[in-house]
């Protein structure tokens, strides 16, 4: 490999690990301040106060609390003596609120275009020091200046060393590459830490706030435990994901220009195969706003509405720095639109969500990616698939990917042969197919269990003894349990795919 390309490589796995270090610590410090403040409010007597901070941030004092002797009085307050000592004079941490309220309405009107600049701003890694000086203006050397100077770099964060990747030697790259163990469980569930806007913004259009608070809840508030680890199989449909949201997002200076990330995409198969759980894997691992929107979010019977709500749903996404809406099954939303014998209202609808798509594309600095699921992706008018970039096929696993499944979920209470006798009856089966054939075998060897207990049997319960699933409980699995969709089925998928994939 040519030793000047290997460098620009490890440079910049240098600088992303830089910026999500620097991320993870402005984090755990946001997490930090809102547990001292909520401590403190408590202790003061500021209940209500309490439960709306808690309700807001998603940051409770059940799940946190501060150290011993350590409180945001005393935090003040030795800052204060730290500045005192450093600079010899008070330090200020308040002011005086102009009098005007126009300058307040002002600074309320930039909320939206300061969240939508950050994500940029917080995208990139921090300059090298000569570059970051060199763009700095000669500041003259006067007493109030050279303070001012003092107390900005007092303020400036302190993430890593800007050293040049030519003055770090391969063993300290080696040594990063190693993932650092936690010093407290504490600081792995920062990244649970998701603020969200409780309040509209006040910019924001006044015919929408009623709809605010009901798109508010369709956010997900909390990781799910999935991960893309657990997903078996789909290789494709996992790639597509991971280079539309999350590694964007950790090499922000790759995807530019042409190489921009998707916009959108659509997941279809036969029910059963794993879309639904690639949406929640996603969530869990996109560290972003996650908006989980399904038909009766945004259908409303009454006049207009529902024109407002997806309205609604695109702007709350623009005011985060990264969103992902799913939308579950868009074929009840997006079916092809066939002239006069369709709905106005249904047609409004379509219309309003093929608009704000639209708009998704033509601004390059909006990081929001819509996902869509669906079971039958011939129906959907075809001005959305137009939209939606990638049109991914989930396919029903192989035998390999079948058989990691029935060891995930009972291999530790079956024999390696009678796996394998699974894995060949279970030809073209759906994934919950799957997993619904070892429950029932699991179950049939559990009601054995129950009779005799019922039954006032003697003798004693042995676990690894009971529980374990023979030929007998397989084979009564296998006539219970049957495919939810028949092989024919499944080609048609298969020939969509090959007509209108991408």
């Amino acid at each position: 490999m040519n030793p000047r390309q290997t460098e620009s490589y490890q440079q910049i796995k240098m600088q992303n690990q830089v910026r999500e270090q620097y991320e993870q610590q402005q984090t755990e410090r946001k997490r930090n301040a809102i547990v001292l403040f909520l401590a403190y409010m408590r202790a003061e007597g500021y209940h209500n106060s309490v439960s709306a901070i808690e309700a807001e941030t998603n940051v409770t004092l059940a799940k946190y609390e501060p150290c011993d002797n350590i409180d945001i009085i005393s935090v003040i307050g030795e800052y204060e003596d730290y500045f005192k000592f450093k600079f010899n004079r008070q330090v200020k941490l308040v002011k005086k609120a102009p009098a005007k309220d126009d300058t307040k309405q002002e600074h309320q009107s930039m909320v939206l275009d300061k969240i939508q600049k950050r994500s940029q701003s917080s995208a990139k890694p921090p300059p090298p020091p000569g570059k970051a000086s060199a763009n700095k203006p000669a500041q003259k050397d006067t007493k109030e200046g050279k303070e001012a100077k003092d107390q900005d770099e007092e303020h400036t964060p302190n993430i890593l060393p800007q050293i040049p990747v030519k003055e770090i030697s391969n063993q300290n790259l080696k040594n990063m590459d190693k993932p650092k163990p936690k010093e407290e469980i504490v600081e792995g569930e920062a990244e649970a830490f998701r603020p969200i806007l409780a309040a509209a913004p006040s910019n924001f259009p006044a015919e929408l706030l009623s709809f605010y608070s009901i798109i508010q809840h369709e956010i997900l508030t909390e990781h799910p435990t999935q991960s893309f680890k657990e997903v078996v199989g789909l290789e494709k449909p996992k790639q597509i994901l991971k280079e539309s949201v999350i590694l964007p997002a950790k090499y922000p200076d790759l995807f530019t220009g042409i190489l921009k990330p998707w916009k959108g995409c659509l997941l279809f198969s036969a029910p059963g195969n794993g879309k639904s759980f690639l949406a929640r894997a996603l969530a869990s691992e996109c560290k972003c706003t996650f908006f989980n929107i399904s038909a009766s979010s945004l259908l409303s019977k009454y006049y207009g509405e529902s024109e407002k709500l997806v309205r609604c749903l695109f702007l709350m996404a623009r005011q985060y720095e990264r969103s992902v809406i799913f939308i579950d099954e868009l074929d009840c939303l997006m079916g092809a639109r066939d002239g006069d014998s369709e709905h106005e209202a249904s047609r409004r609808i379509k219309t309003q969500l093929l608009v704000e798509i639209d708009g998704l594309n033509s601004v390059s600095n909006q990081q929001i990616f819509v996902l869509a699921a669906t079971n039958l992706p011939w129906t959907i008018d075809s001005a959305m698939l137009r939209r939606l970039e990638k049109r991914v096929y989930v396919n029903a696993p192989n035998q390999d990917d079948r058989a990691q499944i029935i060891r995930n979920v009972i291999g530790d209470r079956i024999d390696g042969n009678l796996i394998q006798q699974m894995v060949m009856k279970t030809e073209n089966w759906s994934a919950s197919d799957v997993c619904a054939i070892c429950k029932e075998a699991a179950m049939s060897r559990l009601r054995k269990v129950l009779q005799k207990l019922e039954a006032n049997e003697g003798g004693h319960y042995d676990a690894k003894k009971d529980i374990q699933i023979g030929q007998e409980e397989v084979t009564e699995a296998l006539k219970v349990v049957k495919p939810s969709y028949d092989l024919k089925l499944q080609e048609k998928y298969v020939e969509w795919s090959k007509d209108f994939g991408a």
